[in-house]
Order: structure tokens, then C-alpha cells, then sequence
């Protein structure tokens, strides 16, 4: 799987064991084995993936406090925070309507998918 997706093996043991906490897969050892899916891919949405890999906000705050005594430093945080939460709002929605039958039959029949 990780040359396949040109990354470091450890990258995918760690979120597939991610994914079998969630009980989204499972593992079979031994010659022949590998990870299968615990559910029909038509039952699991892109959303329950995300929340399975994903600790934490999607959009964070810079870790440093701005300047109380500056109009826009004492009120970016709560103005940012609204947006930040709408955005993510609109960003779990999406997934919430994609399954990873969508995904495996958008993979299977456009290999050549391009970035817009």
C-alpha cells in the first residue's frame, strides 16, 4: 500500500490502525492476508473515515494571543472562530454525503482524474 501511494510504511500502519480502532477494518494475518474493510464500502462515508484519522479542529488558531489594545487583535479570534466553525460545518457535510464506494468507483473507472 505504501508504494502504491508513495509513502512511509509506518504512515500506513498508523492509519490503519486508526481505521481498526474505528472498526472500520480488520486484519488478516498470515499468507493471503492483508486489511479488508469491516462494512460494506457503501456504508461507510468519508466523514467516519475523517473522524477516524483526525484529532482536532480542521482549522486552528495561531498559538499566540494577539494585541489586547489593538481593535482587530482583540476581536479576530471570536470573528475567525464563527467562520472557522462554518467552514468546517460545510467541510463534514460534504464527506457525509461521499462513500467509499464513490471513491473506489471513481478510482476504478477515472485513473486520470485532474485537480481543478
Amino acid at each position: 500500500m505504501a508504494g502504491s501511494v508513495n509513502t512511509n510504511p509506518v504512515f500506513v500502519r498508523r492509519i490503519l490502525g486508526f481505521l481498526h480502532r474505528a472498526g472500520l477494518v480488520v486484519s488478516q494475518p498470515g499468507v493471503g492476508g492483508g486489511w479488508q474493510l469491516c462494512r460494506d464500502p457503501e456504508m461507510i462515508t468519508l466523514l467516519t473515515v475523517y473522524k477516524a484519522v483526525h484529532e482536532g479542529d480542521l482549522l486552528t488558531m495561531h498559538t499566540r494571543q494577539p494585541n489586547p489594545d489593538c481593535v482587530v487583535g482583540r476581536n479576530i479570534q471570536k470573528a475567525l472562530t464563527f467562520y472557522f466553525h462554518e467552514a468546517e460545518q460545510a467541510f463534514e457535510q460534504s464527506l457525509a454525503q461521499q462513500t467509499i464506494a464513490q471513491v473506489l468507483q471513481t478510482v476504478q473507472h477515472k485513473p486520470q482524474i485532474q485537480a481543478s
